[in-house]
């Protein structure tokens, strides 16, 4: 065999090899295309990402739908946490924080309602979301102002457990993180990220909000946010500042893939393996699945899982590390809707996640059409039966004329009730699930149920005026003496 021979030999039998090796890749590549596509359709999605890191290094973006490329920029909203949690963790591995030390040795004008507690949070308490304080002792919707004002005004702050004993969700943690990180590295938080994370990781497209040097080139390169109005998405410009070390980090595709890569491979450069190891624990001294901007499951089959999401009033993403499997992937959005937080992207996220460890989507699920179509009837509904109530308040006070004063003012006094529920909408939000949401932010995450309140409260209270009106016109005849009582008279 001449060495031409051998040398097409040798080629032919290493392109077999790299053949049969991307099989699967590509398979996966299909996989995932086939189901986002029919994703995205079913639930009117506009815009999405899709960054995957594997551990030998590899990153792969694909995207869906409108203009979004994998340079596309999206608001991630709180997987900034854990962009932020590396940021910590850099300054303890240059011996500038330790995490077991309390918060005012770094920042010296913080406290609450409650001294003595707020001498004992920990930088750890507030990277595991321990540190007792919660959206229910203070108003963390009003947080997104400068970092150097936030330490004082948790002055306010109510405690709702003692420091390092309970998980509470709660963005004014990580907002305080960045402060601190501003405070000992001696650098705008937004620059910091930018030299010590963004750049070093290969997020070139990446900005932080309100960084003073890049806010034109952000609003430029990012996708246009939508909501989801009966089942259909509609252009929303975020009116709302956002504080950034808790959810103020716009990405791209290719961002997501270059900071996920981090968690994967062999050699991280940001930090340490050891200090990611650190990250993704959970505290042994309390039952919670926070790790440090991660949160952390173990599967049916085993599987250890980290997970985390981020919202804001117009867009949604997702991201989780399979470490077994040595990949992670994220999902970016750009629209957003309460309802699909609940449904709609956890099944795309566990799709994903089943097609990247080599299995199948589950198919199946209410898509977000059918969603607002069951909204858009129950709605109607409601309205025409609410304005028929409204028509007939007059044959009301004929019907009721026999009825007792007590069974009349029940009546009345139960017109009023969705007018109750929308102006105590936010407060029971906070009861309900935990966290505050004003009327911006609720407009937003469900405009067909707030405006399905409006209208009903509105016709209930338009009720309410016309049946106290037609009782005063009845009232005079009532007591009218009839021809028979003036005979007698």
């Amino acid at each position: 065999m001449t060495a031409m021979h051998r040398l097409i030999v040798v080629l032919t039998l290493l392109g077999c090899l790299l053949g049969g090796g991307l099989l699967p890749v590509r398979a996966q590549t299909a996989a995932l295309d086939t189901y986002l596509e029919a994703q995205t359709a079913a639930h009117r999605i506009p815009g999405l990402a899709l960054a995957v890191a594997y551990a030998d290094g590899r990153v792969e973006i694909r995207t869906y739908g409108g203009d979004i490329t994998p340079q596309t920029r999206f608001r991630i909203g709180s997987l900034s946490k854990a962009m932020t949690a590396v940021a910590v963790l850099q300054l303890v591995e240059d011996s500038l924080i330790e995490l077991d030390a309390p918060i005012q040795a770094y920042l010296t004008g913080f406290t609450t309602q409650d001294p003595d507690r707020a001498r004992r949070i920990t930088v750890r308490h507030l990277l595991n979301q321990t540190s007792g304080l919660s959206d229910r002792g203070y108003d963390s919707m009003a947080n997104a102002r400068p970092l150097e004002e936030l330490t004082r005004s948790f002055a306010s702050a109510r405690h709702e457990a003692e420091p390092g004993t309970q998980f509470a969700y709660f963005n004014g943690n990580y907002d305080l993180l960045g402060r601190i990180v501003e405070v000992v590295s001696g650098q705008r938080y937004s620059a910091y990220m930018r030299e010590r994370l963004l750049t070093p990781a290969g997020m070139g497209h990446a900005l932080v909000y309100d960084d003073p040097t890049q806010t034109q080139m952000g609003a430029d390169g990012l996708a246009q946010g939508h909501i989801l109005l009966y089942g259909f998405p509609i252009p929303y410009d975020e009116p709302m500042p956002i504080s950034a070390p808790s959810g103020g980090i716009m990405v791209s595709g290719e961002d997501m893939a270059a900071f996920l890569r981090q968690f994967v491979v062999a050699e991280p450069t940001i930090l340490s393996a050891d200090s990611l190891e650190a990250m993704l624990s959970v505290p042994a001294s309390v039952e919670t699945p926070y790790a440090m901007g991660w949160f952390v499951e173990v599967r049916e089959d085993g599987a250890r899982v980290f997970t985390h999401s981020g919202d804001v009033m117009t867009f949604h993403a997702d991201m989780a590390l399979l470490p077994d499997e040595g990949i992670a992937f994220a999902l970016l959005y750009n629209r957003q809707s309460l309802l699909s937080g609940f449904v709609t992207y956890p099944e795309i996220r566990d799709g994903v996640m089943a097609i990247v460890r080599g299995g199948e989507a589950a198919s199946g699920g209410l898509s977000a059409s059918v969603i607002g179509l069951v909204i858009l009837v129950i709605s109607v509904i409601v309205v025409v039966n609410d304005t028929r109530r409204l028509l007939a308040s007059r044959r009301w006070v004929a019907h009721t004329q026999g009825q007792s004063v007590v069974r009349r003012g029940l009546s009345l006094a139960l017109l009023p009730i969705p007018l109750y529920v929308l102006l105590l909408l936010p407060s029971l939000s906070l009861m309900l699930i935990g966290r505050a949401l004003n009327y911006d932010v609720l407009i937003a995450y469900l405009p067909d149920i707030m405006l399905l309140l409006a209208a009903t409260a509105t016709l209930s209270m338009l009720t309410l005026a016309a049946r106290l009106f037609f009782l005063m016109q009845a009232a005079p005849a009532l007591h009218k003496p009839t021809a028979q009582q003036g005979e007698m008279k």
